[in-house]
């Protein structure tokens, strides 16, 4: 796929598991969640600019020819981006703020 890197973008590519190009919209939160994908090892930035057409092509087919990176990059998305009913988030949650203790 190749898309932004809005919310609904990264969900759908997370839920499918699916290798992405990501190209922000310059100057917005879109950077950022890019970025994050990108450290993850879960997709590859392609950032706005007057050489974006050809890096989109080199960068294109290099992943169409590699089986092995796009499955990476989609198991790698889904593992950073949760699109579960939210128990796994709740998990996370938990062990990282403990409940206090009842009476």
């Amino acid at each position: 796929m190749v898309g932004s890197a809005g919310i609904g973008t990264l969900s759908e590519v997370a839920a499918l598991k699916k290798p992405v190009i990501l190209i922000p919209l310059p100057s917005a939160h879109q950077e950022a969640n890019a970025r994050a994908f990108e450290e993850q090892g879960a997709a590859l930035v392609i950032q706005q600019g007057p050489s974006m057409d050809q890096e989109l092509v080199q960068t294109a087919e290099t992943l169409l020819a590699d089986r092995s990176a796009q499955k990476m990059l989609g198991e790698q998305a889904h593992t950073f981006f949760l699109t579960d009913d939210g128990t796994e988030l709740a998990k996370r949650i938990l062990k990282t703020i403990p409940l206090p203790k009842r009476r």
